[in-house]
């Protein structure tokens, strides 16, 4: 439910600074508005059209506080949709409190966190998938993630979503005004051709929910894991990759027994690193504890996770190593990057990969030696030079890409169902619910829709 509130809260950072901006919305906020700012015009504020910057002074109970501007945004033409002002003061802490308390005064309240956006979003003036854009443009990390979220605040994924939600839409009428009313001069919606058309939308769907990785990397980061052997050099890598001494490194095997964490920007996207306890056998409870941590860890990496498999490449591979690597290959889903370390010593060390492990990177985390190629390596495993950030609909956060997958299962179903020899009846309750899952990534409704299309596409009754 929107509110019928006016709010107000300070738009830009706390503190003191050159300006500061005072967001007021809701219904009525030009008028409120007009009891603490005076127009050195002589005109009121609700003379002014829309978009209209207006210099004026700003009062209180008490009198004159400071002059600034007052920008007037009429509904709809506004971010929230509803009647906005926007007052530009002077940036101190004392004199911005002092401005919002004199507005409050006047009858707003305090705007709840992410409130505006949220308005935006009820009042149809954003879509879902443009409202988190916002939040992942303020957090961005890397200028990957600038254009990603500016093209995602902008409605490329959006109308993608679109799109394919259109497609389904299309089905659903045509199927459904064709069972409804059978003596209509319609178009035959048949089995085969809905099992073709679901096939098209699947196909797209698919190619959508594969630019999840790239997403992810980008706006969540790549939830890593540093693993190997005790005394490969894993915290020396950890330390390495951040540039400074976050983990305590010795010589003395199963000093780190809990996991380190850490985030670390690396050019192209982020990574957030968990630094790990040597896997090995051993009869130390603690350090025991700390590799069973490190085995879960590497179990629960989702497809888009990340082991830097460290190895101790100056000495060839031996037993411990080669459990390693098959307990890998068989619990972990991810990518996976082996790392030959210690190349000051010496590079003599053989190691067996399986194929679908990456190329091993040789580094000395102790010097440094190797450390950009190894952020390059794994840079080209989540980046992809063929996406354009600016124009391309990616799914960039976990709860768009559960929407799709949710709808995506669905529709495979659907298909599966059809060519099973369901009735074409029920099988288009799955393409309803598909449906209604991937409208959830933008937070749009459905059933309207879908009888507002059959009724418009079709002359139906006439």
């Amino acid at each position: 439910m929107i509110s019928d509130d006016i709010i107000a809260a300070l738009s830009t950072p706390y503190g003191r600074g050159g300006i500061a901006v005072i967001r007021v919305t809701g219904e009525g906020s030009i008028a409120l508005c007009e009891k603490v700012f005076r127009p050195r015009s002589g005109k009121a504020l609700s003379e002014y059209r829309s978009s209209a910057a207006v210099y004026g002074d700003i009062y209180d109970k008490s009198g004159l506080i400071d002059d600034g501007l007052a920008t007037v945004f009429r509904a709809p033409k506004s971010f929230t949709g509803e009647e906005t002002v926007e007052i530009s003061c002077h940036g101190g802490i004392i004199l911005c409190q002092t401005v919002l308390e004199a507005i409050f005064a006047a009858g707003a309240r305090q705007a709840g966190p992410g409130e505006y956006t949220k308005r935006a979003f009820l009042n149809g003036h954003i879509s879902l998938s443009q409202a988190e854009s916002v939040m992942d443009l303020i957090d961005a990390e890397s200028k990957e993630k600038v254009h990603l979220a500016a093209a995602q605040s902008h409605g490329v994924l959006s109308g993608k979503i679109d799109s394919i939600a259109g497609k389904i839409t299309d089905l659903l009428s045509e199927a459904y005004v064709r069972s409804d009313y059978p003596d209509e001069d319609l178009n035959d919606m048949t089995s085969e051709k809905l099992g073709y058309e679901l096939g098209e939308v699947i196909d797209d769907m698919k190619k959508l929910s594969d630019t999840y990785g790239i997403g992810s990397a980008v706006c969540e980061g790549v939830p890593t894991v540093i693993a190997g052997k005790p005394n490969t050099g894993k915290s020396s890598l950890l330390n390495a990759i951040l540039g400074t001494d976050r983990a305590i490194v010795t010589d003395v095997p199963g000093t780190t027994r809990d996991t380190i964490d850490a985030t670390v920007n690396i050019g192209r996207i982020f990574l957030r690193i968990s630094d790990t306890a040597g896997i090995r056998g051993t009869s130390d409870t603690v350090e025991k504890l700390g590799v069973e941590r490190t085995e879960k860890l590497i179990k629960e990496l989702g497809k888009n996770g990340l082991v830097l498999a460290v190895f101790d490449g100056s000495k060839d591979e031996d037993d411990e190593d080669s459990e390693f690597i098959s307990f890998l290959a068989a619990n972990a889903r991810g990518q996976i990057i082996p790392i030959l370390n210690k190349s000051d010593i010496g590079t003599d060390g053989k190691y067996v990969f399986p194929a679908a492990f990456g190329t091993p990177v040789r580094i000395s985390a102790k010097n440094g030696e190797g450390i950009d190629t190894l952020r390059d390596a794994i840079t080209s495993l989540f980046v992809s030079e063929a996406i354009d950030y600016g124009q391309t609909p990616v799914i960039s956060n976990a709860r768009q890409h559960a929407c799709l997958t949710a709808s995506l299962e669905t529709l495979e179903n659907a298909r599966e169902a059809l060519d099973s020899g369901t009735p074409m009846d029920m099988v288009l309750l799955d393409v309803e619910q598909a449906h209604s899952s991937l409208c959830e990534i933008d937070g749009r409704g459905t059933a309207e829709e879908i009888t507002d299309k059959i009724f418009h596409r079709f002359c139906v009754g006439k």
